[in-house]
């Protein structure tokens, strides 16, 4: 009644004007984690209860992305990875300049259950997604959220080069995790694995945003010095493993850090962010220099 009452008396302008001030003020107290979870569908009670049930991301079946309600399927660790890559912006997509209406093509190495594809695709909604995933038991879950935010999935890892390799099983022992998949490429295996330039290609032949979160192969990937030349921004996390033995991991007066900085320099980038978890691992985002 009032609200009728007040649109036949205000001015449109101010109407407008109101509206805009109430939703600055409901949004006034919103962290940014809590404002990065409404991209996949959580309100704010939703995020509320998810960040304090450690079941949260198995118990969750569907999700309401971008318009519709939509299948899902997490393991009971994706919600480290949900909370990571959606609520805590790991991978710096809210730095990258790049327009929400471009029709960019992001390339996600080491996809585990798609839940960087599911970030990427509500930052940037115009976007062609790519998900290269080498574990086997990911793509029952893989598949859900691909679908779920209509990126493209491959099942193998990305190297140097295309053939088949194999998985460093005594690191993957040591680990112990259900979604990693630490890569071997001085064997040669079973696991399928796609060479960059391929990966490049598939996607259109030219790459806005590579990520990298693929358990050491990013050290293989950074070698492709001509490939990268095609990509525009890289985000990538760095890890002390070393699949293809270029370098020994027990060798603690290796600076992870510097080495990193070293690599994606030489590839042609520069730093614009860059954020280190603990001495064996972290995180950078590049652009490439022009």
């Amino acid at each position: 009644m009032i609200k009728t009452l007040l649109k036949k008396v205000l001015p449109k302008p101010l109407i407008a004007k109101l509206k805009s001030l109430r939703h600055a003020a409901r949004n006034a107290n919103i962290s940014p984690e809590e404002r990065r979870s409404f991209l996949i569908g959580l309100d704010r009670k939703q995020f509320r209860d998810f960040m304090l049930d450690p079941d949260a991301a198995l118990k969750t079946k569907q999700l309401h992305l971008f318009g519709a309600m939509k299948k899902t399927s997490f393991l009971k660790e994706s919600k480290a990875f949900i909370v990571e890559s959606v609520f805590e912006d790991a991978y710096q997509l809210e730095k990258i300049p790049i327009s929400k209406d471009k029709n960019c093509k992001i390339l996600d190495v080491g996809a585990n259950v798609g839940i960087f594809a599911m970030a990427a695709r509500g930052h940037f909604p115009n976007s062609t997604i790519h998900c290269y995933e080498p574990h086997p038991s990911l793509e029952q879950h893989l598949k859900w959220q691909a679908y779920a935010v209509s990126a493209k999935y491959y099942t193998e890892a990305v190297g140097v080069e295309d053939g088949y390799f194999s998985s460093d099983e005594m690191q993957n022992e040591i680990l112990q995790s259900q979604s990693v998949k630490i890569m071997d490429f001085t064997k040669p295996g079973n696991i399928k694995v796609a060479a960059l330039k391929t990966a490049i290609e598939r996607i259109g032949g030219y790459v806005d945003i590579l990520k990298l979160d693929c358990e050491g192969s990013e050290w293989v990937i950074l070698k492709d010095r001509e490939s990268l030349k095609k990509v525009e921004f890289l985000t990538t996390e760095f890890h002390r493993f070393s699949p293809d033995g270029s370098f020994d991991i027990y060798d603690r007066s290796i600076d992870l850090h510097e080495k990193a900085r070293k690599f994606v320099l030489e590839a042609g980038f520069k730093i614009l962010f860059e954020r280190y978890h603990t001495v064996d691992a972290g995180i950078i985002l590049a652009q490439r220099v022009k």
